[in-house]
């Protein structure tokens, strides 16, 4: 096989490789960019039922008409947050089923709550009927926030779980990635050594040898390839050579025999 071939099987191989790595790659940083979108997602649903919690607090203990716009407002975004939320499997779609109906559940509880916080304000009808109902309302909002948080930290935990998966794969792929290279690396050297190197540093040796006069010293190597290809030309011309110069040095030698016969 000739070096022109070789390089091209060697060119083949590597542009194969790379591509491999080219898909390989991306495949796997799109994969942990979802997975941290995700966990970043839920981590703003803890953060935002957390919120949620001690807004509602505030509000039974103070019945501000802002703590209740800072409510609404937080619950809006929550729900847009939930909404975006992509599932990706059906545990996780049960999980985030659970946690959207106690989002809607927690708003008409607040709902309500406010509508008895105004009456209780407004000293209209039973204030004991109305504060039993305020505590009932208060409990049931308790339960949702922690039902909507249990929920929520196993979707985070599911999450980041994946998210090391993830980690783990992308670490895989790079080391496999720079193993290839380094592989090619590798045979490249090797084959350039075996190849080419060496066999020109023979020739190289033999044809000092060839020019301090000794015709008859051979430089073909057995490789089928244009460097066994030279070398065995050269050995042709170094053999043609050597037989001139036999023949010339004949020619003097009958020469000198005629002269001397004359």
């Amino acid at each position: 096989m000739n070096l022109q071939v070789q390089a091209r099987i060697g060119m083949v191989v590597a542009a194969v490789s790379l591509l491999t790595v080219a898909v390989l790659l991306p495949t796997r940083a799109r994969q942990s960019i979802r997975t941290v979108n995700r966990l970043q997602s839920t981590d703003r649903v803890v953060r935002d039922v957390f919120e949620l919690s001690c807004l509602a607090d505030e509000f039974t203990r103070r019945q501000h008409p802002r703590v209740a716009q800072q409510w609404c407002a937080v619950h809006g975004v929550l729900g847009r947050v939930l909404e975006s939320v992509q599932p990706q499997s059906s545990s996780e779609e049960s999980l985030l089923q659970t946690v959207s109906g106690s989002h809607e559940t927690l708003s008409r509880i607040f709902a309500e709550l406010s509508t008895l916080m105004q009456k209780k304000a407004e000293s209209a009808g039973s204030q004991e009927l109305i504060a039993g109902r305020i505590e009932r309302l208060v409990g049931q909002m308790d339960v949702q926030h922690r039902v909507m948080l249990s929920q929520t930290k196993m979707m985070y935990e599911a999450h980041y779980h994946e998210m090391s998966a993830a980690q783990r794969d992308m670490i895989a792929a790079t080391c496999v990635s720079v193993g290839i290279m380094v592989v090619l690396t590798l045979l490249s050297a090797g084959i350039i050594q075996t190849r080419v190197v060496r066999p020109i540093a023979q020739l190289k040796a033999g044809i000092e040898v060839v020019g301090s006069g000794d015709l008859s010293h051979k430089v073909a190597t057995e490789a089928q390839d244009e460097v066994g290809d030279l070398s065995r030309a050269f050995d042709r011309m170094t053999m043609r050579l050597e037989h001139t110069l036999a023949s010339r040095e004949e020619l003097i030698r009958e020469m000198a025999e005629r002269e001397r016969a004359e």
